[in-house]
């Protein structure tokens, strides 16, 4: 019994680090785009680069962001459906 509940400890700090990692580079990634971001509306400002530059890397934050949130939901998925497969499996 005792070593029943330590398997499921185990599951759930595993997956709260997983989570936790996956946060982390949601965010830095986040970051990332929000700074790219800012640098474009910086230079649309003051005219320091050409048009067709800065919508090609607003085009490029944008992709940021969208693989960003498409990764992390992905990621969160497959760890919960892990999460799941280990305990069912613990219950059997």
């Amino acid at each position: 019994m005792k070593l029943e509940h330590q398997g499921r400890i185990r599951s759930v700090a595993s997956l709260v680090t997983q989570m936790g990692y996956a946060t982390f580079l949601f965010l830095v990634i986040g970051l990332l785009a929000v700074i790219v971001h800012v640098a474009i509306e910086f230079c649309r400002g003051h005219h320091l680069a050409p048009s067709w530059m800065i919508e090609g890397t607003e085009v490029l934050a944008v992709v940021m962001w969208i693989l960003d949130i498409v990764c992390f939901g992905l990621f969160m998925f497959t760890e919960v459906i892990d999460f799941w497969k280990s305990m069912v499996g613990r219950a059997r």
